[in-house]
Parts: C-alpha cells; sequence; structure tokens
C-alpha cells in the first residue's frame, strides 16, 4: 500500500501486482490471437471466393465465344498448302480437335479482304512466346486452345495466332448431331463403306470437357444459327 498527499489530503491507493499484470496480458494475447484467426479465415475466405468467381467467369466467357464460333459456321471448304481440299468443318484432323470455317471477321480498318476466317480448337500447353495474345501468368496443366489464321486457304507461310480459351483443363471431345438427330463421334460423317456422305454442317456440337477444378463439363451449341447454310464458293475468298 502506498500513501499519497495532494495539497494536505492523505489519500491510500493500490497498484497492480505482477501477476495481475501478467494475467491480463495474457488474456489480451488469447483475445488477440483469436481476433487474427478470425480475420485470417475470413481473408482466406475471400480469396478463395475470388479465385472461383474469376474461373467461372472465363469458363463463362470461354463457352461465350465457343457459342459465337458455332453460330457463325459457313459451308466453305480450304486450300492446305499441298493444294488438298479440307472441309469446312472436320474433326480430329492434323493435331486439331475441331477446324472450320465462320464468318464475322471483323474489319475496323475497312481493308479489301474476306470477312472468312479459318479457325481451330485445340488441347495443349500453350506457347510462352509474346508474338501470340496469351496473357502471361503462369498456367498448370493443359489449356483448351483456339487457333487463327491470316488467311482462309492455308498457306505455309500464313501466321499463327493462339488464344487459351480455358486453363487446367485434362482432356476435350465432340460430338456431332446430324440432320436426322444421331449424334455422331466425327465429322463428316461417314457411311458403312467408310466414304463420307455429302458434306453438310452438323444441326448441333456436343462439347465435353474434362477440368480439373470442376470435374466433367458439357455443353450443346447450336450451329449455324445465324448462318444460311450456303456453300461459299472457294474462288470467292482470298
Amino acid at each position: 500500500m502506498s500513501v499519497m498527499s495532494i495539497r494536505g489530503k492523505r489519500i491510500n491507493s493500490k497498484g497492480f501486482t505482477l501477476i495481475e499484470v501478467m494475467v491480463a496480458i495474457a488474456v489480451f494475447a488469447v483475445v488477440a490471437a483469436g481476433v487474427y484467426r478470425v480475420l485470417s479465415t475470413m481473408v482466406d475466405s475471400q480469396d478463395r471466393i475470388t479465385t472461383h468467381v474469376n474461373a467461372l467467369r472465363e469458363l463463362q466467357r470461354s463457352l461465350r465465344f465457343i457459342a459465337m464460333d458455332m453460330n457463325q459456321l459457313v459451308m466453305r471448304d480450304v486450300r492446305m498448302p499441298d493444294d488438298k481440299r479440307s472441309p469446312a468443318l472436320v474433326s480430329d484432323s492434323d493435331d486439331y480437335l475441331l477446324q472450320f470455317t465462320r464468318q464475322g471477321l471483323r474489319n475496323p480498318l475497312l481493308e479489301t479482304r474476306s470477312d472468312l476466317e479459318r479457325v481451330a480448337y485445340s488441347v495443349g500447353a500453350p506457347p510462352h512466346d509474346s508474338t501470340n495474345q496469351i496473357q502471361k501468368k503462369r498456367r498448370k496443366g493443359k489449356s483448351l486452345l483456339r487457333h487463327t489464321w491470316g488467311a482462309v486457304d492455308r498457306r505455309s507461310s500464313a501466321k499463327e495466332n493462339i488464344q487459351v480459351l480455358f486453363d487446367d483443363v485434362d482432356d476435350a471431345s465432340l460430338e456431332f448431331m446430324n440432320p436426322k438427330g444421331d449424334w455422331k463421334k466425327e465429322w463428316p460423317e461417314k457411311k458403312s463403306d467408310g466414304k463420307e456422305h455429302a458434306r453438310t454442317l452438323p444441326v448441333a456440337i456436343k462439347l465435353t470437357l474434362k477440368t480439373a477444378q470442376y470435374g466433367v463439363l458439357e455443353q450443346v451449341f447450336q450451329v449455324g444459327d445465324i448462318v444460311k447454310k450456303e456453300k461459299v464458293p472457294v474462288e470467292s475468298v482470298q
């Protein structure tokens, strides 16, 4: 006990003992640790939610991109570098999951050129050079890639542009609905003798993706919703 004197008055006062101070510090430490754990859990949860939302947006963007491609398919065969003809739409050819011709290529500079474009999809590791449009970020596993060329008729010197549609894809497959409503594993569909049917576009295309994050995803795309299914002559396109 200590005695203090203020203006002639004697006041008795008690201080904190060492044990009381240590107990107070311990209680404060426990409370602070609890608050830290709560805040850390909230931050981690927010990060996971943000990552999940961004992945869903990427998936939706990719599916919309594919839907736009499918809606603008046209019956336009192409000349390959060896002067052979390739169908307007062909599956599992030249290491590509799908190759096709689409219309609607943007021409903001009003150049004298066709609005047709040759496009292909594949599954593989994206290149890391700076000449393509791939975002420079680290990716794990394989990706669903979209390939385009500067000309519809493929020349050996044609520049290839590659765009990543979706990351972490383990595998991908396609099925094609013919005008009779039957699903086929390849296109153009073939007769029992191995010969191709008359070349047409399928009614719909089903894409199946096996992903690390979402498991198996399936999406059916209608073909040619805004396209007149008329064959475009090869001579009319550069």
